[in-house]
């Protein structure tokens, strides 16, 4: 009996590390925590994905429209962003009904392209508005990955699952029209060989199961100063040149990682940083929570340039090249 106790001692020693080490001080969820870790069958997280999907998207969108004094039916393209949840019709269809979008608005929503997804958005966002110039694409990304927790799952993955990421809508406007902040001039993406299996869910009777190998953040770091050097190249750019980085965390290991490969140090990534601390890792809403934190709170002077990055499953990259107006 002592050497099972001794067992249990060290794994649970091991847990706590994690936590302690994790760098997030606080998170949000739509559920007390006491309903939270309750077991309930997938159709029934599902519903309740929907129905707080559709009201937080809703609600971020709305603030974003005000903020920006555009009115919904000005915009032309909605990307919906979301990997924590299952619904068709998609949120998209749900808002046009409620929030008076156009009917010929164009639809694009994003399912399985996890804290990547933001960034991506963003990208094919400059992407449309090259043919529609002029033109106001409304990103909405919502995740709610306390409806994943699996109480049963006692595997290093969900337990990081569990400790890093938090409840979260964010919205941003992406337009053609002359506007103060940052302009999208170019995005990539990378997809790193042979490894499928590093990030994803695996969808079970239960509910959704995190696959998390744990290189990633190893993974990341060797390679991260090649992809971002190759990138800045092929547009004609250096790392001197970069004025913002708005990386999204991950973990805390991982922007570590990111932080040692790239010679950066811990103010020129604070923003990061602190939404890691205040709200965790939302998945594809970080990267825009980071974007709003430089906005609000480390403004770069006109011409300045910036760069962007997320990591998700496929496992893969996406990388942006901003500047500022």
């Amino acid at each position: 009996m002592g050497r099972v106790f001794e067992i249990s001692d060290r794994r649970l020693e091991a847990m706590m590390s994690i936590v302690d080490n994790a760098q997030v001080l606080k998170r949000h969820a739509i559920f007390p925590i006491e309903y939270t870790i309750e077991p309930r069958a997938l159709e029934k997280t599902n519903q309740e994905y929907m129905e707080h999907a559709i009201k937080l998207g809703q609600e971020a969108a709305e603030k974003c429209l005000a903020r920006a004094g555009v009115p919904a039916d000005e915009v032309d393209l909605i990307i919906t962003v979301s990997c924590t949840g299952f619904m068709i019709p998609s949120l998209d269809a749900h808002l046009i009904n409620r929030m008076g979008f156009r009917s010929n608005v164009i639809r694009m929503p994003f399912t399985e392209l996890g804290c990547a997804a933001g960034a991506m958005a963003l990208g094919r966002a400059a992407d449309f508005l090259k043919a529609r110039p002029g033109g106001n694409v409304l990103i909405i990304a919502v995740e709610l990955p306390s409806l994943t927790f699996q109480r049963k799952d006692i595997s290093q993955a969900n337990l990081i699952s569990s400790i890093l990421f938090g409840d979260g809508a964010a919205a941003v406007l992406v337009s053609g029209a002359e506007m103060r902040g940052p302009k999208i001039l170019v995005s990539e993406t990378y997809t790193f060989p042979d490894s499928i299996g590093a990030m994803g869910f695996d969808l079970r009777d239960s509910g959704f199961h995190i696959l998390l190998a744990k290189d990633v953040p190893e993974m990341i770091g060797a390679k991260i100063r090649e992809l971002v050097d190759g990138f800045l190249e092929r547009h004609g750019k250096t790392q001197q040149d970069i004025k913002g980085w708005i990386l999204h965390p991950g973990g805390a290991r991982l922007l570590g990682n990111v932080e040692i490969a790239l010679g950066l140090t811990k103010c020129q990534t604070q923003p990061s940083w602190d939404v890691l601390a205040n709200v965790g890792n939302l998945s594809s809403a970080t990267i825009l929570f980071i974007l709003q934190e430089w906005l609000e709170k480390r403004p770069l002077n006109s011409g300045d340039h910036a760069l962007a990055a997320a990591f998700g499953p496929g496992f893969s990259a996406e990388f942006l090249l901003l500047q500022w107006a």
